[in-house]
């Protein structure tokens, strides 16, 4: 439906993000980042915006009046180029994510600016909405800067605070969207967790003795038990079982978590 009202009008926005949401949600994620391409001049309002001047390009443009739009589309296409491992997209697109959620009033923003401690840094931490610290805090993990991201991830949590409290005033149902990312926040935690004892094991082989060594593989059995069985306990719905997945891509890779993965196929084409 969203493809043919693009055919009749390429510059729908609604259709446009209605197209991107189809996409994300069949895991077409590629499909996803060239309609992007093709119509960010839309997304930002300006008809005379080139396909070419989306945040993957080189050229800036101005952003205009639509910027619940703009935003939406940069959060489709954080996910797009993360499912997809392109990181120097998801670095871009969660750049303009960060820089736009500053000055924000939104409820998903964290309400105060902190200062934190890296190495021998004093970094600042910006006001942050949910999606640009969670994004962010996926890039940082990529990238092995654990400090930062347990500080994205913390601001990502306080982002989401206030409104979690109040859906869940209201109903169970409404607020299980928020509670399954709260978990996947939690799960971001053990992934770092997990990859600093993978390296604090590497640098100890050659210094303990064999009966001292930590056991890589038990932790990592341990992990996939204590992942089983929450998953189990989670509602049966693709888009919880993909958000969840996605996150435990950071460690696991495409045959481990071979029952689960299938179980999302079967979802996907209910």
């Amino acid at each position: 439906m969203y493809e043919q009202k693009l055919r009749e009008n390429p510059d729908d926005v609604n259709s446009i993000l209605g197209c991107m949401k189809c996409y994300d949600a069949r895991g077409e994620w590629q499909k996803a980042l060239d309609l992007a391409g093709r119509s960010w001049g839309a997304l930002l309002g300006n008809d005379s915006v080139e396909a070419n001047s989306y945040p993957g390009a080189a050229r800036q443009t101005k952003r205009r009046s639509s910027s619940h739009h703009h935003k939406r589309a940069l959060k489709f296409c954080a996910q797009a180029a993360w499912r997809l491992g392109k990181w120097d997209e998801l670095e871009t697109f969660s750049s303009h994510l960060v820089h736009g959620s500053h000055g924000t009033s939104s409820t998903h923003s964290s309400d105060t600016t902190s200062m934190s401690l890296e190495g021998s840094r004093l970094i600042e931490i910006p006001k942050l909405d949910f999606d640009a610290a969670f994004y962010r805090s996926v890039l940082l993990i990529h990238r092995a800067e654990w400090g930062l991201a347990a500080n994205s991830i913390d601001a990502a949590r306080k982002a989401m605070d206030s409104r979690f409290t109040a859906l869940l005033a209201e109903s169970y149902k409404r607020a299980y969207p928020s509670m399954v990312a709260a978990q996947t926040l939690t799960e971001l935690e053990e992934v770092i967790n997990y990859r600093q004892f993978e390296i604090r094991t590497m640098e100890g082989l050659a210094h303990l003795h064999s009966a001292n060594r930590p056991d890589e593989k038990q932790a990592r059995q341990h992990l996939l038990d204590v992942w089983r069985r929450r998953l189990d306990g989670c509602r049966v719905d693709a888009e919880v079982h993909s958000s969840i997945l996605a996150v435990r891509s950071l460690v696991l890779g495409p045959t481990d978590e071979v029952d689960a993965t299938i179980t999302l196929a079967a979802l996907s084409r209910q």
